[in-house]
């Protein structure tokens, strides 16, 4: 069986050769659980099966698990792909859109964040946030 790891740090996938992180879990490395408890245990001052903690900061995951996680991750990008799409000329704040999905910012961000590196949504101006910060205003690429 083979393992991917998850760095709840970076909230990322790590890549094969422990060579830095990815959102997308068909980029992620396989490793043996051997391999990737050996890594777990070296990163963040260390991790450690027996000892617990609150949250480990990186942890295997089955690769079955991670298929499963994935289809949840295919479903949230539509569903913030559609919000985007809905809000028009108008866009969403990244904050806005977490209020007309339903989803919290470390699920809505995240799938975000895919769809501007895919080249479907792109950043047209700010607005200010509930709190007075100025926020980047997101609208879905329609050409």
């Amino acid at each position: 069986m083979k393992y991917l790891i998850w760095s709840n740090e970076h909230n990322s996938w790590w890549m094969p050769n422990s060579s830095g992180y990815t959102q997308r879990s068909e980029y992620a490395g396989r490793y043996t659980l051997e391999e990737a408890i050996k890594i777990c245990n070296g990163a963040n001052y260390g991790w450690d099966a027996d000892t617990v903690r609150k949250i480990p900061m990186e942890l295997p995951v089955a690769e079955e698990a991670a298929r499963k996680a994935e289809g949840t991750r295919h479903r949230t990008r539509t569903l913030v792909w559609q919000a985007l799409l809905e809000a028009g000329v108008h866009g969403l704040t990244d904050e806005g859109g977490c209020e007309v999905t339903g989803l919290d910012a470390s699920t809505y961000r995240p799938r975000r964040v895919e769809l501007v590196e895919d080249g479907l949504v792109r950043a047209v101006g700010t607005r200010p946030s509930k709190h007075g910060r100025q926020m980047n205003v997101w609208v879905a690429r329609r050409e």
